[in-house]
């Protein structure tokens, strides 16, 4: 700038609030050879104060999004309601959602609130010591997804198939509210409890109608450890239990697959683990028998989308 611009001290001191005998004069006592002290002080005016100076000329504009055809003949379903949560879940804003999918947007706000209080209510349910009614809201709807322990991404599980092409098409709202009220009630921390007679047939209703293999799911009937004392002292107090509770379990699962249900006994453990609880095996691996809770992962993901389209029906009714 001072090689190939030269600022006289008359033009410079109108844009710095000076006269051009002081803007000399400062010069002087700093000692400053006075194009350099005129450069340094124009580069110290803030940057805001020229913004709207050069703007104005140029009659700018906000930038606007461009006008979408909504889509009108698209069916709601819950992959579809699935799709809505990852992409809000990845940042996409409810009116880009609205206008892609042929929906209100007063529609999907009011849902991903619904779904937020809704995840709350599961996490404050499941773990009550963790979650109490002091604790604070979720922030968004990623820490209300993490706090019910919601995996969106286990849906799309092979094991899953047939029950994602299901819930790909529309279904009667009377069978997804069922199923969706029976896997709430049944659902314990990341277990499906089946302890509890004739709750969890809605959500047996909706796996058989959707086709899934009855000889995919095993029911685990927790049995006392014979190395423990303290729970060996019991084992003949809750035989008698256990057996009622195995009848149950078994009855409920008849009751809708008409056959009868791979079984496993794995040994009791303290925490919060129902003493019957459903696992969802992969076809490919039905003698590997394994405990883990995330078994029912993605069946927890599209039980929660069938909410989130429930939410959704019901506001646009």
């Amino acid at each position: 700038l001072l090689e190939l611009i030269a600022v006289t001290s008359a033009q410079a001191a109108p844009h710095l609030n000076l006269k051009s005998a002081t803007l000399r004069q400062q010069a002087h006592r700093k000692d400053m050879n006075l194009d350099e002290f005129i450069w340094w002080q124009l580069r110290e005016i803030p940057t805001a104060r020229s913004f709207a100076d050069v703007a104005e000329p140029f009659g700018w504009l906000a930038p606007a999004m461009p006008k979408l055809l909504p889509r009108t003949n698209l069916a709601l379903t819950a992959a579809v309601a699935l799709s809505w949560l990852q992409e809000l879940l990845d940042g996409t804003s409810e009116e880009v959602l609205a206008l892609r999918f042929g929906v209100a947007q007063k529609s999907l706000e009011r849902m991903s609130q619904d779904f937020t209080s809704f995840c709350l209510h599961l996490a404050r349910s499941a773990w009550p010591r963790r979650f109490t009614v002091q604790s604070p809201p979720p922030a968004d709807l990623g820490h209300a997804l993490s706090m019910a322990e919601f995996d969106l991404a286990r849906a799309h599980q092979r094991k899953f198939r047939k029950l994602e092409d299901w819930l790909s098409q529309e279904q009667a709202l009377p069978v997804l509210r069922d199923a969706c009220a029976s896997w709430q009630t049944c659902r314990q921390g990341g277990y499906i409890a089946l302890d509890r007679s004739g709750q969890i047939l809605g959500l047996y209703k909706l796996l058989f109608d959707a086709n899934v293999d009855p000889q995919d799911l095993r029911l685990c009937i927790e049995k006392p450890a014979p190395d423990d004392p303290q729970r060996r002292s019991l084992h003949e107090a809750g035989k008698l239990q256990r057996a009622l509770i195995r009848e149950v379990v078994i009855a409920d699962f008849l009751t809708i697959f008409g056959v009868r249900p791979r079984e496993s006994f794995p040994e009791a453990r303290l925490g919060d683990r129902p003493s019957a609880y459903l696992q969802w095996d992969d076809p490919e691996h039905r003698q590997e028998h394994s405990s883990a809770s995330s078994s029912c992962a993605g069946l927890d993901a599209w039980m929660g989308a069938a909410a989130a389209l429930l939410s959704m029906k019901e506001a646009q009714s």
